[in-house]
């Protein structure tokens, strides 16, 4: 801290436009840190092809300490052009900043949102393994979406924080959530869908809810090919997400279909809105079932689940209130900002 002033904190993102979970995480921790800090974001310059050269040669390259070198000392020499006290890192393939940020004085973060092998469709090799492990010693914490996350990364020998996306505020009264059921069910699919295991789930979701509306984000490099095929579902893209939430308030049920994501921060969307989820995916589902928010399901099972759901409307809306309040971000970010405070 320089002379008593307010420290300032810098958020360095590799992605935002490109990624609305990244970009939600991002806007909730500005929301949670800006009224003890001065905060900035930094957007990578680059992100349409940093993403592009992740997906094509992310196997190859994410075990090069060379790779991580490079993209380190890149994102450094942009986040001291800021003169921060502080820098958090997002995602994991920004870790490589960490020891010349910290050489310079500055006390660094790391938050990790997913590991990068799997969101490529792998496992984390031995050598990326080492060189995250390595590179998270030059760092003050490191902090996980989830504790599932957190697990993963203690297998690999590090320590972190659980640090959820978390929500500003919720939006619908627990009278308004119920209220809704009134006009009949209907269903919002909030987020982009990216891999061909979640194209072919919400397939075979829209091929047994043919009768029953349906909202889709039509965002996304598989939006062009599903509007094509599914011209009964409503597909919707807002400017913003309050006007958004201003749309979307009156859907009674989330769906949720997601892979690779350790904790998708669509879920803090709908429990915003206390809409009960429908959630179909991997490991980030218990975390559903563990709250008691919606159904964890396979594609097939999705009339089923509704069905349940609209059984017992007021006991999962209850407890999605229940869950957004634990995870407003005074409570969500209170890790990070106790750290904060002790390194500044």
């Amino acid at each position: 801290m320089r002379n008593g002033s307010i420290p300032k904190v810098v958020v360095f993102t590799p992605t935002y436009h490109s990624s609305p979970g990244i970009r939600y995480r991002v806007d909730m921790m500005l929301e949670a840190l800006r009224s003890r800090y001065d905060v900035r974001i930094l957007k990578g310059d680059q992100e349409k092809a940093f993403r592009g050269i992740y997906r094509i040669l992310g196997p190859i390259i994410i075990g090069q300490k060379p790779v991580w070198d490079l993209i380190g000392r890149r994102i450094a020499k942009q986040v001291m052009q800021a003169r921060p006290d502080a820098a958090i890192l997002i995602t994991d393939v920004t870790a490589g900043a960490a020891r010349y940020l910290t050489s310079k004085g500055v006390a660094t973060f790391l938050s990790i949102e997913d590991l990068t092998p799997e969101w490529l469709g792998g496992t984390p090799s031995d050598g990326y393994t080492r060189m995250l492990r390595s590179l998270t010693e030059s760092t003050e914490g490191v902090i996980a979406v989830s504790q599932g996350l957190r697990e993963k990364l203690l297998s690999m020998g590090i320590d972190s924080c659980v640090v959820p996306p978390g929500l500003d505020k919720v939006v619908m009264s627990e009278e308004e959530s119920l209220n809704r059921m009134i006009k009949g069910v209907s269903l919002v699919s909030s987020g982009k869908l990216q891999f061909k295991e979640e194209e072919q789930a919400f397939l075979e979701v829209c091929r047994r809810i043919d009768s029953i509306e349906l909202w889709s984000y039509d965002q996304g490099r598989l939006a062009k090919r599903l509007k094509r095929r599914l011209r009964h579902v409503r597909w919707y893209s807002y400017p913003t997400l309050g006007d958004a939430i201003g749309e979307l308030r009156q859907v009674p049920i989330g769906l949720l279909v997601r892979y690779r994501a350790s904790c998708p921060t669509r879920i803090y969307l709908h429990a915003s809105l206390l809409q009960p989820i429908i959630a179909i995916g991997d490991g980030w589902t218990g975390q559903v079932a563990h709250a008691g928010i919606g159904v964890v399901t396979k594609p097939e099972g999705v009339l089923e689940s509704i069905n349940g759901i609209c059984e017992r409307y007021a006991r999962f809306v209850s407890n999605v209130k229940r869950f957004a309040g634990e995870n407003l971000l005074e409570k969500a970010y209170k890790p990070l900002l106790d750290m904060l405070d002790s390194a500044l």
